[in-house]
Order: structure tokens, then C-alpha cells, then sequence
């Protein structure tokens, strides 16, 4: 049985007139911080650093459940980091907010590429639209994390292995909490 990620965790009580609501749990604000570690270098001089960057993808909770959007890409929306240059350990600078309602399925993607050549990284560096368009990047790995997972951590950090080599970590710190007590009318 497949639950709707945007009604996980909402009670439905009646209020004063019997009319049902819905209460959802608590909420907060948060962010996510990236970076990884041992990056494989994908250019023929292996001794050479690559130019990196990432994409981060997530299932809009609005579409439906996870099923459903995992093969819709309407449903995905992404951000892409900065390209960090010459590093096998980058540590993005670029942080993804997210209002996070606790007990929920948030699931975001990581996927890692690096930048064919210098000539490309430095050109496109400010425009990695145009980069994706142009294939001028060769893809390293995909991470999948979930924001349940990585806050029941003991530091909201969370590790992911990738399969041709190396770490992604994701890091998610709290910026604030919200109540969940005003009640939304269905």
C-alpha cells in the first residue's frame, strides 16, 4: 500500500462545526550541504585533478508518491552547485533550503559530474544549463539520501559510496522550527 508522501503524518480531527481537518506534525527549516572525498579522476592523465560539480534533484511531494514521479521528470526539480576546479574532494559552497516536516519522505538525489576539459569548465562554469546541454561532462555517480535518515544521525551527516569511487556526504543543519498548530482546511 502506497501512502502519498504530501499526507504522511497528518491527523484528521473534526473541529468546533464537524467539519474535518487535517493537523500535519512539526515542521523546520533546513539546509543541506554537500561534498565529497576520492573523486576518480575521468580524464586520461590520471594524476590530473577534475573540475566537479553536482546536480541535486528531488521528488516534488506534490505530484504524488514516490512511485509515481520516480519515471516523471515533470515531477523532479533540480539545482546544480558551483563547479569546484582541480579537486578529487570538493566541498560545495552551494546549499539547498528545504521546509521539512518531520516523519516525512524527502528524498534528494546527488549525482556527481566532472568537467571534460579546461576550456569547457572555465566558460561554463557560470552557466551549468548550458554545460548539461552541451555533454561537455562526464557523469561519476549517483547518491540518494533521505532527510529522515540523514537528521537521525548523531552529527545530521550522512555518507554514500559511490559506485565507480568515492564519498558524497551530506550534511543538513536545522535553521529553524515552526508549530504545527494552525490547522489547513481539505
Amino acid at each position: 500500500h502506497i501512502v502519498p508522501l504530501n499526507n504522511r503524518n497528518m491527523t484528521t480531527e473534526a473541529d468546533d462545526t464537524g467539519e474535518s481537518i487535517q493537523r500535519s506534525g512539526p515542521r523546520a527549516r533546513i539546509k543541506v550541504y554537500l561534498r565529497a572525498t576520492n573523486l576518480p579522476s575521468p580524464l586520461t592523465v590520471l594524476s590530473q585533478q577534475p573540475d566537479t560539480f553536482a546536480r541535486v534533484s528531488m521528488i516534488d511531494q506534490s505530484v504524488g508518491t514516490l512511485d509515481e514521479t520516480a519515471n516523471n521528470p515533470e515531477g523532479e526539480s533540480y539545482e546544480d552547485t558551483e563547479v569546484v576546479h582541480k579537486s578529487s574532494n570538493p566541498r560545495w559552497t552551494w546549499s539547498l533550503t528545504i521546509d521539512y516536516e518531520y516523519g516525512t519522505q524527502v528524498v534528494f538525489f546527488v549525482d556527481i559530474y566532472a568537467v571534460r576539459d579546461q576550456e569547457t569548465s572555465h566558460k561554463l562554469a557560470a552557466s551549468l544549463n548550458e554545460l548539461m546541454r552541451k555533454k561537455g561532462r562526464r557523469f561519476l555517480g549517483r547518491a540518494t539520501f533521505d532527510v529522515q535518515d540523514v537528521l537521525g544521525t548523531s552529527r545530521n551527516s550522512k555518507a554514500k559510496r559511490l559506485r565507480k569511487g568515492g564519498v558524497v556526504y551530506a550534511h543538513v543543519e536545522l535553521q529553524y522550527e515552526t508549530s504545527a498548530s494552525s490547522p489547513s482546511n481539505r
